[in-house]
């Protein structure tokens, strides 16, 4: 089941001037699903709804929501494997699922009002759908004919792509009221990736200080604020980030190997997943929610 918690880390315009690098002095709370043997949080809304996935102990992988404190199962008729990533303040939620193990395409979905409903990008065989914001609109990505992630929104029934120029593969994950976009771009062998932001068309390449390896921007809320993860490869310690108004606090689950905060409402409050060694050469993970100061 450890395949099924891995992130997904899927021309830039400029480069944002950085400056000091704190640690942020808040308090993590553990998200722990009755009965599952590891789970992660992907989604807050601004009702501060909460939505992930989990590995119950009979098998397979469900999605989940918490709100005022009591779980609720997702799970797409059908389907043992769902994950759900986003949330909107409509109970509005998007993601994705597949109906065998193995190699089977992802196909994407949005469950809204007691319903699910299928959400496919048109002519691919693979869809993910990773964030929704309030006025409905939502990112998410397809593989091309070369297997490649490759971004869209989705509006009113129209599709439209989004790239960075020069990518090799483009990943929107969050979209917040506004309408501006957040993600990541891989280069050309997939070696590396930046985050970005996408405004009126704009897109601003976001890159952790100093690092050599992987930036990748996982969410983006109202005010503008953005958390995502860094690493500097080959080192194995992924560490998370929220970036305000330019300035970076770095984040790290008290003695995590990764830690991935996903999303932040427009409270400031932040959800994501960490990961501890579980003694097999892969990671425990668990979700966590974490409010700014």
């Amino acid at each position: 089941m450890q395949k099924q918690f891995v992130q997904k880390w899927w021309v830039a315009a400029f480069l944002i001037a950085f400056s000091s690098l704190p640690s942020c002095a808040a308090s993590y709370h553990t998200l722990k699903v009755p009965s599952s043997v590891q789970d992660a949080a992907y989604g807050i809304s601004n009702n501060a709804e909460i939505v992930g996935y989990y590995g119950p102990q009979s098998g397979g992988i469900l999605g989940f929501l918490f709100n005022n404190g009591h779980y609720s199962n997702l799970q797409f008729p059908g389907a043992p494997w769902t994950y759900a990533y986003g949330i909107n303040s409509s109970e509005e939620i998007v993601g994705s699922y597949h109906l065998q193990s193995g190699n089977e395409n992802d196909r994407g979905y949005i469950y809204k009002g007691g319903k699910y409903s299928k959400l496919e990008y048109p002519g691919s065989s693979w869809t993910d759908l990773f964030g929704v914001n309030d006025k409905g609109e939502i990112v998410g990505v397809y593989r091309d004919s070369q297997n490649y992630e490759q971004g869209f929104k989705y509006s009113n029934g129209v599709f439209t792509k989004i790239h960075v120029p020069g990518a090799r593969a483009t990943v929107p994950m969050g979209i917040n009221t506004q309408g501006d976009i957040a993600g990541c771009y891989y280069s050309l062998h997939l070696q590396k990736s930046w985050g970005f932001v996408m405004r009126n068309g704009k897109i601003t390449t976001i890159n952790y200080p100093a690092t050599q390896g992987v930036t990748c921007v996982n969410g983006i809320n109202d005010q503008g604020q953005l958390v995502g993860v860094y690493t500097n490869s080959p080192v194995q310690q992924v560490d998370g980030f929220v970036w305000t108004a330019g300035k970076f606090e770095h984040l790290r689950y008290p003695g995590a190997q990764e830690t991935h905060p996903q999303a932040i409402d427009k409270q400031g409050r932040i959800v994501g997943w960490y990961g501890v060694p579980n003694g097999l050469g892969g990671l425990q993970t668990w979700g966590f929610t974490l409010q700014l100061p």
